[in-house]
Parts: C-alpha cells; structure tokens; sequence
C-alpha cells in the first residue's frame, strides 16, 4: 500500500517499474519508513535499526525514544515526489504512555505525509487514537488463496496446503513458517507436546510449564544481530519470555480448536492440523466436546494472564493442571 501511494506511474497501484517502486521494493525509499516495537536493553544509534526486529520478539511497547524519533521523521519533507509513508506496525503493543506520545504526530501530520498504524486488536488502542484514524479493515484470507500463492515457490509446494491451513488466513506467516525450517520442526514439538499432555498426570504440569518455556527459548532465540537483544536484562527480558510463551500457547490453542470442531461433528476437512487427523478423532471421541472447549476457555484465559503480568511459570503450570484435570474427568 506504501508503494501504490509513492508510485510515480499514475496507476492504480504499485507498477513495480519507476524509480520509486524499485527503491521501495529494495528497502531504500527515503520517503518510505516502517517503525517496529522492539524491546532492547538500551535504544541504538540509528533509527534504521528498530527496522531489523523479528515479529516474534516483539514486546508490549514502543520505547518513547523511537517515537520521539518516528515525530522528528514525519517532520521531513518529501525527498522524491509529493508524499511521505510512515509506517508504524502493530501499534496496538503500544502502552498507553506510548500512544500518548504518538498522539500530537497524529493531531497535525504535515502536509504530504501519510501515517499508517497497523494493529492486531484495535481495542488496544486509546479512543484519542482511533478517533484520529480512518480504519482500512483486512480481511482473513481463504486457505485456498494462500495455499496456489505459496506454491509459487517449488519449496514449500508440498507444505503448502498445511501452511495454508495452519496459518488460519495469514498469508505473510505461512509464509515465515515455511521458510523457517527451525518453526516449522518446532511445530511438531509443540504438538508432541499436547499429545503428552492428553496422558498425563497433574503433578507434571510444572515440568510441561517448564518445557514450554524451554521450547519457546528454542523456536525464537534472541537475536544478536539486533542491538540490545544480546543483552536484554530484568523487565525487558521478561517481556521477550513472555511473547514467545505465548506464542506456544497460541499454537497449542490449533489443536485443542480441532479437538473441540472434532467431537461437535464437524468434517474432518475443516480441521486445521490435518497430518495429525488420526490422532485427532481418536482424542475428540475420547474426551468429548465439553472437555475440548473448557480446554480452549483455559488456554485464551492463560494468554490473556500472562499478557497481563501474572507469573509465567505459575500461569502456564495452572494452565496444565486445569486441562489434564478436565481430561481425567471426562
């Protein structure tokens, strides 16, 4: 969208041909800028390196610092043509502190410049904000669409349909899972991880709290060739455990969904982990669609706690007693 609105081809969207599509497609617009939130021990020099943070370190703020420097960027002029793209992604992992201090770029962009803001949950964001805003909402898009889009690549054809289906209509992270071979090996691990968990005993639920974190460190490890994530220390560290906990958690939600679409009837294609149909229909029947929900209920619960501070360990290992207890009482 950033480059449909710098193209200098008078089309309707990005030509891909000028000048500025190609600096756009190459990372060097100088009128193009995409601002994430990154948790770092210290903020680094450069505003170009808050570009390199991998989505799945990503934390609950926008340092203040960054933002100071996102109001100095959007006081620029244009450098090749009539407009200015500023691009703020998941501004909805802004905290309120954050956004306030978004708010004056917001009140009074100069003229030219376009601001965008993309979020996840538009409720994170303050009133002050949206009502500031003009909303483009993004549709999911079908697996079936993004299953023909990724088999352009001859690597992932034969994933494709799973990715597709795994990445429940976002095209831009089936697209991650597939080319990120640690993630997608991961996935089974964490599928492993709920088949142990459907057999086992409360008093393992600290050693599955202490295994999902354990495998969240080895899916998403911290990235040296970010400043500051070598170093991550107290607050910010815990914040950076916290996003890839939840992230596994996230994960083990996909198949507690197919449980519970499983033992209601549903068809079997409209499951999302269809390599692990088998074990999935013997699961559904024997647990059954009250347990499968209740275990759902759980895991949206935990995520919501941890996001919120509460102790990680305790969290995940209530999370773990409450569903194979709901297992062994069904």
């Amino acid at each position: 969208f950033g480059r449909a609105l710098l193209c200098t081809a008078g089309e309707s969207g990005a030509c891909g041909e000028c000048q500025s599509c190609r600096l756009a497609a190459a990372g060097t617009h100088p009128d193009l800028r995409s601002y994430r939130p990154v948790i770092s021990a210290s903020p680094p020099d450069k505003p170009e390196q808050w570009l390199t943070a991998p989505a799945h370190l990503l934390g609950s703020l926008h340092p203040l610092d960054l933002l100071r420097r996102l109001r100095e960027e959007v006081a620029l002029r244009p450098a090749l043509g009539k407009r200015r793209v500023v691009i703020v992604e998941e501004a909805d992992r802004m905290t309120e502190e954050s956004q306030n201090c978004a708010l004056k770029t917001l009140e009074e962009p100069p003229e030219g410049t376009i601001l965008i803001l993309t979020v996840v949950n538009v409720r994170n964001l303050l009133p002050t904000i949206l009502s500031r805003c003009q909303r483009v909402p993004f549709r999911l898009v079908a697996p079936t669409a993004i299953q023909e889009w990724l088999a352009q690549w001859s690597e992932l054809a034969q994933t494709a349909a799973l990715l597709s289906r795994f990445a429940e209509g976002r095209p831009g992270y089936a697209l991650h899972l597939g080319t990120e071979p640690a993630l997608w090996t991961g996935r089974r691990a964490v599928a492993e991880l709920v088949r142990a968990a459907a057999a086992a005993d409360p008093v393992d639920a600290m050693r599955f709290s202490e295994s999902v974190q354990d495998l969240a460190g080895e899916l998403w490890p911290a990235d040296e060739s970010v400043p500051g994530y070598g170093s991550l220390k107290g607050t910010n560290k815990t914040r950076a455990q916290r996003s890839k906990s939840c992230e596994v958690v996230e994960w083990m939600t996909s198949w507690h969904r197919d449980l519970l679409l499983l033992s209601l009837g549903a068809s079997p294609d409209r499951i999302t982990n269809v390599d692990d149909s088998d074990w999935l229909r013997e699961a559904a029947a024997r647990q059954g669609g009250a347990w499968a929900g209740t275990a759902l209920e759980t895991l949206t619960a935990t995520r919501r706690k941890i996001l919120q501070n509460a102790n990680l360990s305790l969290a995940l290992e209530a999370m773990f007693t409450s569903i194979i207890l709901g297992q062994s009482a069904n």
